[in-house]
């Protein structure tokens, strides 16, 4: 009786494995369809019938990271313009303040300019970022913080002026050639050991509000690239 029921326990066919319905949008390599909601391994597309196998269609987290990097081109151009556009700004208004506006004619066409790419850069950023709510404080911070470190870059270059100065033509005090070097290695090992973790927490927000984006864009492009050696393997 047991011998028999062993028997018939080990021919029993095993149940085959379950294929879970895909919870995220993937998309055929061949053309295109949305194959969410749809399951196996590959998956067959309704559309055109192309068998896609799950590791194909699934974005490479490389690709994903190389597109966060590639969006963070907004803010840093925006950066770049608020440099710009400060400095030419208070320019502009102590040239009108002593000699009048027709003096500023080309710091205002700066000012102009500046901001218009100011503002072009801020909206490709907040399109990056789908439009969810918490894009404007984290460009906000990432210009202001990029605006500190900039001043601080400026007055490292400052003082290395001053040091070559001091030396060539020494009408500082003794004091003042042993202090500014030192201060200056200090700002140095100070922005080498700070930049990294203060550009990785300016990031953090970006990339969490970027992300979906970015993975549309790797997808797509993970796609495209993959159909065209597909089809190229076909004609070769």
């Amino acid at each position: 009786m047991h011998d028999g029921d062993s028997q018939i326990g080990d021919s029993a066919p095993a149940s085959p494995p379950v294929d879970h319905a895909i919870d995220r949008d993937l998309y055929c390599l061949e053309c295109g369809y949305n194959l969410r909601g749809l399951s196996g391994d590959p998956v067959r597309c309704p559309e055109c019938g192309f068998h896609n196998p799950i590791g194909d269609v699934e974005v490479p987290a490389p690709l994903i990271r190389r597109q966060l990097r590639r969006m963070e081109t907004a803010p840093a151009m925006a950066l770049l313009s608020l440099v710009i556009l400060i400095p030419s700004l208070i320019l502009f208004g102590v040239s009108c303040y002593h000699g009048g506006l027709e003096h500023a004619t080309c710091l205002m066409l700066t000012v102009l300019v500046s901001l218009s790419l100011f503002v072009l850069f801020t909206q490709q950023f907040e399109f990056a970022c789908g439009e969810q709510r918490g894009w404007i404080l984290a460009f906000a911070r990432y210009q202001v913080v990029g605006l500190v470190v900039l001043a601080g870059a400026i007055a490292a270059c400052a003082g290395v002026t001053w040091i070559v100065v001091a030396w060539l033509y020494p009408v500082a005090t003794d004091s003042a050639c042993y202090v500014l070097p030192v201060a200056l290695v200090a700002t140095i090992a100070l922005a080498c050991w700070g930049v990294p973790p203060v550009h990785r927490w300016l990031r953090a927000p970006m990339d969490k509000l970027q992300r979906d984006v970015a993975v549309k864009i790797a997808r797509e492009e993970s796609r495209l690239r993959m159909t065209h050696q597909r089809r190229w393997r076909k004609y070769t």
